[in-house]
């Protein structure tokens, strides 16, 4: 089932592309300084959760659509899903639970630097996160709880292109920080596969 998932979502992403270069068109923007990306987070997420604290490692499907306006900067829309949950590690194993990422937004600015084979970047902004968690001992569980990690969202990362002449497609990797809440910490590592049109 995760897996028809994850294939619908790259047909569908491979479609979008077609569609969104006849939209840039449209709307004006110049051919080539848009881009898109679809990767695989995987998170970090540490928190709290009537007063039981927790940890567990879930799992996001990532896209980012993103317009260069500069040679060195460029403006992002993110959107995640959770595709994997967690099995959450509370009290060395005492307890039992279960975390996941509902759906991850975010706005950012990006700040880059390109050679003709390699992009790093930072990226600057802000996300909105729903969480999922669910804690349970012999004698007490808390159900299934749901809340809100938004939090001004930063990382940094790299891109390196498939050719140097031409530039289209890219695999990226990026380290992001998407909340520092008390309540909820969440960091991610994503590995991408991008492409310009």
């Amino acid at each position: 089932m995760k897996a028809a998932s994850i294939l619908g979502v790259a047909l569908l992403a491979l479609v979008g592309t077609a569609q969104a270069q006849t939209t840039a068109s449209r709307m004006g923007l110049q051919a080539g300084r848009m881009y898109g990306e679809v990767g695989y987070t995987y998170m970090d997420f540490r928190g709290t959760t009537n007063g039981v604290s927790f940890s567990g490692h879930p799992g996001i499907l990532r896209g980012i659509v993103g317009y260069d306006f500069h040679p060195n900067f460029a403006a992002e829309g993110m959107l995640g899903f959770g595709v994997h949950n967690a099995d959450i590690n509370v009290a060395g194993g005492a307890i039992q639970g279960e975390s996941k990422i509902q759906s991850t937004f975010g706005l950012f600015g990006k700040a880059k630097w390109e050679t003709p084979q390699y992009e790093v970047f930072g990226r600057l902004g802000y996300a909105w996160t729903r969480v999922n968690t669910d804690i349970r001992t012999a004698t007490f569980s808390t159900g299934s709880t749901s809340d809100n990690a938004n939090d001004v969202a930063y990382g940094i990362g790299a891109n390196w292109k498939f050719t140097q002449s031409g530039y289209t497609g890219y695999l990226g990797v990026d380290v992001m920080r998407y909340s520092d809440k008390s309540t909820a910490r969440l960091d991610g590592i994503t590995v991408s596969l991008g492409t310009k049109f």
